[in-house]
């Protein structure tokens, strides 16, 4: 009889929504003016629960929360890359779902980079409300030489590379290179200056922690991610 009962509990959790957290980090996910989530990794997140029929929910929290909560048992799941706080206190996906590649977009008559200490001097834009991998005060900082515009969104940065207000555009692979379709600037090129894989993270207390941890690798081998 406590036998059936555990199954009963087990599958009453495993109908429950899966608890996502979330942190602003845009283009990948962040939050709509209505404060619901959105980005490349919210779209991909959506083809993975369709395709396995489950149900999630998410909450935005800074993240040293998200870390935590996902070691503690209060979420189920993260996206995220490798990180020592996690790593060994939770379990990751054998394969990214994703991955982060940052850019450096410039017209072909300037140098290539692909490090940002070679951007010392330059006019660089960047994108608002974009904390670039923890690297935000690192680019503005004075004492490193970088002469920084602020732009509003991707239009604007790239409409600012195309009349040569400014050097290079800092911007992530997937917007960039969306953004250039729909400008079409001349002689634009861009530069990968790093690129991490992002995982599927389940945590070790989440409600049959094995089969979604499997469920999630065998739809994102299905959709054929990242």
């Amino acid at each position: 009889m406590l036998c059936a009962l555990l199954t009963l509990v087990a599958a009453a959790r495993a109908d429950e929504p899966v608890r996502v957290g979330l942190f602003e980090m845009p283009p990948y996910y962040s939050q709509d003016g209505e404060g619901h989530p959105t980005g490349e990794l919210i779209d991909t997140l959506n083809r993975v629960m369709a395709e396995l029929g489950y149900r999630w929910q998410g909450q935005f929290m800074p993240v040293p929360q998200a870390l935590q909560g996902i070691v503690q048992g209060e979420l189920d799941l993260l996206m995220i890359i490798r990180h020592p706080l996690v790593e060994g206190k939770a379990q990751y996906a054998r394969s990214p779902m994703g991955s982060m590649a940052l850019m450096a977009f410039h017209r072909d008559t300037r140098p290539d980079i692909d490090r940002i200490q070679q951007l010392r001097g330059q006019r660089v834009a960047i994108l608002r409300g974009y904390g670039y991998g923890g690297m935000l005060n690192q680019l503005l900082d004075p004492g490193n030489g970088l002469q920084i515009t602020i732009a509003d969104d991707h239009l604007d940065a790239f409409r600012r590379l195309d009349t040569d207000a400014v050097d290079y555009v800092l911007d992530y692979r997937k917007p960039g290179w969306r953004t250039i379709e729909q400008l079409k600037p001349a002689g634009i090129i861009g530069n990968l200056l790093n690129e991490k894989p992002i995982y599927f993270v389940v945590s070790n207390r989440a409600a049959q922690e094995r089969r979604l941890l499997a469920d999630l690798e065998r739809a994102s081998a299905a959709l054929q991610l990242p």
